[in-house]
């Protein structure tokens, strides 16, 4: 129990709040609806593959390149469609009345949702989890104390 409260609370506190004006918020939405579940599942994979771009990382990314090109491909078409067709009236008005950053905090929002349903499945979820398998709970008890 005191694990799941403590990786609970860790994850909480990786969320970042903006104020998001009403332009946003429904540019948002729009990103939020108008991306399909392989979509979001394409938009993680990407996320992914730019972070296991870092040396650090890398050594465990096993995708083949042909595998990248492809996501990149995919990641090009959502991102051209939702900005050119599917939210275009929305990124028009979030652009116009509430500026750039208001753009790119929607679309960092649709990464951090893709991201949050990747989070649901069990799987990912023990995987998070297990390094806490290692913890000295008695140690970290006494250390709030």
């Amino acid at each position: 129990m005191f694990k799941k409260k403590l990786l609970a609370t860790s994850l909480l506190l990786t969320i970042t709040l903006t104020n998001a004006g009403v332009y946003q918020d429904k540019l948002s939405e729009c990103l939020s609806k108008s991306t399909t579940a392989e979509e979001s599942q394409n938009l993680t994979a990407w996320i992914y593959l730019a972070f296991s771009a870092h040396p650090e990382i890398a050594k465990y990314n096993k995708a083949t390149p042909d595998e990248v090109a492809k996501i990149d491909k995919n990641m090009a078409k959502l991102f051209q469609d939702l900005l050119t067709t599917r939210c275009k009236t929305e990124i028009k008005a979030v652009t116009e009345n509430e500026g750039t950053n208001a753009l790119a905090n929607a679309f960092e929002l649709l990464g951090k949702t893709a991201a949050e349903s990747l989070m649901q499945n069990p799987a990912v979820n023990t995987r998070i989890s297990a390094f806490t398998q290692y913890f000295d709970e008695e140690a970290i008890r006494n250390s709030m104390k």
